[in-house]
């Protein structure tokens, strides 16, 4: 008699619906991007008309036909620089968190001094303060100083968000490599920072991809600081203009689906091709104190 192993089925079944909650959506923004909109507003779950108008407005950067489509075209037209800007500032955003982070979380792991485990937590404290709360006099501060509607201010806006957690996430997979590796580079002649660039660092590979993916992905995803923070086409995101398909007289489902398909190629992209890494970097240094 076979012997059913409750443990892995209960892992199994709730991988599974942890797959639909991810797949059924994106499936369905896929499909909508080939659906005129008269057939999405229909409300039938299984589509009857499909087009390309919406991908060809893309490219051609032509508004497609109808009153709808010429009225939201702003959407499309804007997508460019919109994608531009969401790449300078998640890319910038990663490299910046990921030094400051890799140097922080290295000595919170390494480095012993009076303090040290009140300060990390304090680091842990500021990232459990929801970001809203922050969001007005961000504005504010910015507004008056004419820094806002920039997009090296947005970077800087971002990086103070991710830093508390990429540190935490390095400082967990720096105290997985072994002491005595360094301890064998100092004796050999390296300096201190010689081990940390030299050493240390090239060893933390997986971690410092895994943390950039994180970083650029929660960049790429953000909302509610690019729409406050930005108010034309120089500095608005990719989410930003996405917001724009939804109006005062109706949504574009049409301009939304492809600006959401065409959206995420990026990070889907490169978190299929540094998944080894994600995984490798998450798992051996979460939660290590």
């Amino acid at each position: 008699m076979v012997k059913i192993n409750k443990r892995k089925i209960v892992i199994y079944v709730s991988a599974f619906i942890f797959l639909l909650y991810i797949i059924v959506p994106y499936s369905w923004i896929v499909i909508t991007s080939v659906r005129t909109d008269a057939d999405v507003l229909s409300g039938g779950l299984i589509p009857r008309e499909f087009t390309l108008d919406y991908y060809k407005s893309l490219i051609t950067q032509k508004p497609v036909g109808g009153i709808v489509g010429s009225a939201t075209f702003a959407v499309i037209k804007n997508f460019p620089w919109a994608l531009r800007n969401s790449i300078i500032v998640a890319s910038l955003t990663t490299l910046i968190c990921v030094f400051a982070a890799s140097l922080s979380g290295y000595t919170f792991a390494r480095m012993k001094y009076t303090g040290k485990e009140v300060f990390f937590n304090m680091v842990l404290v500021s990232r459990m303060v929801p970001a809203l709360i922050i969001l007005i006099p961000i504005f504010i501060i910015f507004h008056d100083l004419h820094l806002d509607d920039n997009l090296f201010t947005l970077s800087l806006v971002y990086s103070a968000l991710m830093i508390p957690m990429d540190c935490w996430l390095l400082r967990g997979y720096f105290m997985m490599i072994p002491r005595e590796i360094e301890e064998a580079a100092l004796i050999d002649g390296c300096s201190k920072s010689q081990t940390i660039f030299k050493i240390i660092l090239p060893l933390a590979l997986p971690g410092l991809i895994a943390v950039s993916i994180y970083t650029f992905m929660g960049c790429w995803n953000e909302l509610f600081f690019a729409l406050v923070l930005t108010h034309s086409r120089n500095a608005q995101t990719v989410p930003v203009v996405a917001a724009m398909g939804v109006g005062e007289f109706g949504t574009q489902f049409g301009y939304l689906g492809v600006i959401t398909v065409v959206g995420t190629i990026i990070p889907v992209t490169m978190a299929l091709a540094l998944q080894k890494y994600i995984i490798s970097g998450l798992t051996l240094g979460w939660g290590k104190r």
